[in-house]
């Protein structure tokens, strides 16, 4: 009998331990919609004297880092070269980052 009542307190321990393991971040909803942030996106790759006609837009996710929210945007661009990606992170207060593609000065 003790036996089983160890055992049982042992599972019990193990499924609590399992499920607080298991719980997942919640997603704050954006505070940036997607539509006011393309337009954002755009301009920093303007600002970054990329042309916007040799790249389309690849994918969009939305993700988070330790500076907050973020839309993620990937551009591609129209003719394979040695940069042949662009990204852009677009954060809920509208400030925006760049990496990728050719150097810039």
């Amino acid at each position: 009998m003790k036996m089983r009542t160890a055992g049982s307190i042992l599972l019990g321990c193990f499924l609590i331990f399992l499920a607080l393991t298991n719980v997942q971040a919640q997603t704050v909803a954006p505070g940036l919609s997607l539509k006011d942030s393309l337009p954002i996106a755009e301009e920093e790759l303007t600002s970054a004297k990329l042309y916007l006609a040799n790249y389309w837009l690849y994918s969009v996710t939305y993700a988070n880092s330790s500076k907050g929210n973020y839309w993620y945007y990937t551009f591609r661009a129209n003719a394979p070269s040695e940069f042949n990606q662009v990204f852009v992170k677009v954060y809920m207060n509208g400030q925006a980052e760049i990496s990728g593609g050719p150097e810039r000065a």
